[in-house]
Parts: C-alpha cells; sequence; structure tokens
C-alpha cells in the first residue's frame, strides 16, 4: 500500500473486523481496514482502506481514503480521496486530490498560497496562522449571483 510518500520501514495495520480506541503513534506508515476512533499520529503516509471507518484526530505526512473518514486531519503533505473515499473533517493539509466519485464535506487549509493566486483573493492582512485569508465569495460568477461559496467539484484525470 505504500505508494513513495511514507517514511520508509515496516507498514502497521490495524486488520479489517478490528477495532481500537485510543492514540495510535507511528513513525512509520499505518494501514488501517477496521475501525479507528480517538487519535493518529502517523509521520508517514495513513491509508484508509475501502472497508475502514476512522474516527478521531489525525495527524500525518500524508493521508490516502478509500474508506470513511471524520474529524480533524493536520496533513503534511498530500491528502488524496480516491473514488470510493468519503470524508467529513475539518482538514489542514499542503495538497489535496480529490478523486472522480469521491466525497468531501467540511472546512479544508492549505499551508501555502500557490504562485498565481490573484491578488484580488487575498485580504490585505495575515490570517490567524500569519498566511492570508482568502476574501469572502465574489458577488457574481459568470454574471450569476452567487449565493454561497463554491464547493469542491471533482474532476476525473
Amino acid at each position: 500500500m505504500n505508494r513513495g510518500y511514507g517514511a520508509g520501514g515496516a507498514t502497521s495495520v490495524i486488520d479489517g473486523g478490528s477495532y481500537f480506541n485510543g492514540v495510535y503513534r507511528s513513525p512509520g506508515d499505518l494501514l488501517v481496514k477496521g475501525e479507528f476512533e480517538g487519535e493518529i499520529q502517523c509521520q508517514g503516509t495513513l491509508t484508509v482502506a475501502d472497508s475502514a471507518r476512522v474516527s478521531g484526530a489525525i495527524q500525518a505526512g500524508h493521508v490516502m481514503v478509500s474508506g470513511r473518514l471524520e474529524g480533524q486531519v493536520d496533513c503534511a503533505g498530500r491528502l488524496e480521496i480516491l473514488a470510493t473515499g468519503q470524508v467529513s473533517a475539518q482538514v489542514l493539509t499542503g495538497t489535496v486530490v480529490v478523486r472522480d466519485g469521491a466525497f468531501y464535506e467540511g472546512d479544508m487549509r492549505m499551508r501555502t498560497v500557490p504562485d498565481g493566486l490573484p491578488e484580488r483573493e487575498l485580504t490585505a492582512e495575515p490570517g490567524p496562522a500569519g498566511r492570508p485569508e482568502l476574501s469572502p465569495v465574489p458577488p457574481a460568477v459568470n454574471g450569476r449571483e452567487q449565493t454561497e461559496a463554491p464547493s469542491l467539484r471533482a474532476v476525473s484525470d
């Protein structure tokens, strides 16, 4: 399951049919096939398998989701929600990939503002973490009134 993101070494596994409740710390990768509730601190890649359900506070180098993930996610690198993945979370990540067919609901913040983002979309004052905050939703998009923030839309490769 290691897709080249992990810290190396062995992959820890929470097997299908297993249930874990508590704090799990891993210096490498973690593959969850069963059910997990609590806190995960994973320096490598956390992989949530198709059959898995993870709920809690997650801190990981990278996260790949093809099962269900709920809670808070602090991902230093890449968060990838695969086609069967369902994520309902508050997310802080470096990079995000949402595959066609995936589900995402929640708040998402990026660690850095990408180069080339138009200045009009940034406020003059930095936000709480010292990085610029996005401005409010513009009043009209393509000539139509915008009543709420735009949502993420998955696209195929």
